[in-house]
């Protein structure tokens, strides 16, 4: 998430954040929906909370639960659509117009908050906890969510994606490459690909 930065927001900062993120439109938050997305910072930790705030218990050990959110690299339309998040990207923009460039950061920093998509991660005590870290490749389900302030998009059953392992060279000596043929052999280190698309076969002669 975009809640802790080293530099002030302001609207050309904002702008650049907000086209460094890909983009999750409405039509590609079908339930099931499988993406691939890059985890973006290192997540953070709060209570579960009821509609009322109170804090959540764990049923089983009655210990107060807590969840950490993960932002991904991704934008959701539909939030940027929602005239409650449009309104404080408004007031973010009179803000820094009015030189008020505090107020004007927080306001920024709230807005790429709300239109970021997130997942978050339930801590359940004396088990072993999903984690994931900043840049990771992760895959996930989209789902859309209706809330009383409008949709979202967030991820459900994320997992950690495997990273293809490239084959091992063989054992070769360095004459070995210094003496491949220019007809190469079946055993050669290395074998060429030779581009043929487009060849004139008229022009051989």
């Amino acid at each position: 998430m975009s809640t802790k930065n080293s530099f002030t927001l302001t609207a050309q900062t904002v702008q650049n954040i907000i086209a460094s993120r890909s983009i999750v439109k409405q039509h590609q938050a079908e339930i099931g929906d499988t993406v691939r997305f890059h985890i973006q910072g290192q997540g953070f930790t709060l209570p579960v909370t009821d509609k009322t705030g109170a804090h959540v218990l764990d049923r089983q050990t009655q210990q107060p639960l807590f969840k950490t959110i993960y932002g991904i690299k991704a934008n959701s339309h539909i939030a940027m659509l929602n005239p409650l998040n449009r309104a404080i990207l408004t007031e973010a923009m009179k803000a820094e117009t009015a030189g008020d460039t505090e107020k004007a950061h927080n306001l920024f920093n709230q807005y790429l908050n709300k239109i970021q998509v997130s997942f978050s991660i339930v801590l359940n005590h004396g088990r072993i906890n999903p984690t994931f870290s900043d840049k990771q490749l992760v895959e996930g389900e989209c789902q859309l969510i209706t809330t009383e302030n409008g949709s979202l998009i967030t991820m459900q059953n994320v997992r950690a994606v495997a990273v293809a392992k490239l084959g091992k060279t063989p054992e070769f000596s360095l004459s070995d490459l210094m003496s491949i043929d220019e007809e190469p052999a079946a055993d050669d280190v290395f074998t060429p690909v030779v581009e043929t698309e487009g060849v004139d076969e008229n022009a051989k002669a």
